[in-house]
């Protein structure tokens, strides 16, 4: 069974995705109006982790800075 790269996390409810378009799509379809956590690997094997808000628009941000993420797009 092949692993996911990414993971959205919102306390207890976690989906995997595999591309930055299945997140995208995910995150706009599921998570509007709420804060989650991304979870991708690294080169170094660690896994990043990035906070995101979704707002009710589907526009995507980073929580802590406020910039829109555009990497996803």
């Amino acid at each position: 069974m092949k692993k996911s790269l990414f993971l959205i996390k919102k306390f207890t409810k976690k989906i995997p995705c595999n591309s930055l378009e299945e997140v995208k799509v995910t995150l706009q379809s599921e998570f509007r109006g709420n804060h989650v956590s991304l979870l991708e690997p690294s080169d170094s094997g660690v896994n990043r982790i990035t906070f995101l808000t979704v707002l009710p628009t589907g526009s995507i941000i980073d929580t802590y800075t406020l910039k829109v993420v555009d990497t996803l797009n």
